[in-house]
């Protein structure tokens, strides 16, 4: 399925809005956790108080392309399941709106930091890296509702809170130099939702997307010191 900086996510959850933010708001920040918590392949970017940080986030241009390029991927996995936190469902509980206007918040303050830390500036005229961003916070936004329904539910079908995550299966450097790289990264994607209501229940397809595996192609360019995506493309992984 493929389709964060300082206020909390209980701040930006009781504001209340009805309707989801039209985009990233460039003055905002983000609260929130990687899935599964502790992963070697998904690093904490987290400050002491929990809150993402854009500089966290970012890829130093001392890291090899190689290793850019498997960030990147990791930092896409984490996106989508930023905001799931303990904070997180208890802010939902006091909110009187509906789930998904109370996610598509959270989710646009996250797109915020994800896309101001990864992707080149002026991104938003790129239309695959504005594509991008959008599939990445409208997934974000649904698996934090997945995670909301299955956390602390006390529904016997939910044997485990909702995740999803990635694994990086193999990336090879198709051309590098000090200001840019070109790398293929291969991915399997990840989640849980045959062990709670989100497969049984509200979206079986999750079920089958469970191991699928994709084929990322990443554009590095060097702004800044950091690596920033210049572009992005992803097709079906070739069969092993």
């Amino acid at each position: 399925m493929r389709a964060t900086v300082g206020v909390s996510i209980a701040a930006i959850a009781l504001a209340g809005c009805s309707a989801a933010p039209a985009g990233p708001d460039p003055s905002s920040t983000v609260t929130g956790s990687y899935a599964p918590t502790g992963r070697a392949d998904h690093p904490d970017a987290s400050d002491a108080s929990g809150s993402l940080s854009v500089a966290a986030l970012e890829i130093p241009i001392s890291t090899s392309p190689s290793d850019a390029a498997k960030l990147v991927e990791q930092r896409f996995a984490a996106w989508q399941m930023a905001g799931t936190t303990d904070p997180t469902y208890r802010a939902r509980l006091n909110f009187s709106g509906s789930t998904g206007s109370f996610t598509a918040n959270i989710a646009a303050t996250n797109a915020t930091a994800f896309t101001q830390a990864l992707f080149v500036p002026g991104w938003q005229s790129n239309s695959v890296l504005s594509g991008r961003a959008r599939g990445e916070q409208q997934n974000n936004a649904g698996r934090i509702e997945n995670w909301i329904i299955t956390y602390k539910s006390g529904d016997p079908a939910d044997k485990q809170v909702y995740k999803y995550w990635t694994t990086i299966e193999s990336e090879q450097v198709q051309q590098a130099s000090s200001t840019s790289a070109l790398v293929d990264v291969t991915v399997t994607e990840h989640n849980n939702s045959a062990q709670n209501r989100i497969g049984l229940q509200y979206h079986p397809v999750e079920v089958s997307q469970n191991g699928n595996r994709y084929l990322s192609h990443i554009q590095l360019a060097a702004v800044g010191g950091t690596w920033k995506i210049a572009n992005y493309d992803a097709e079906g992984a070739p069969s092993q």
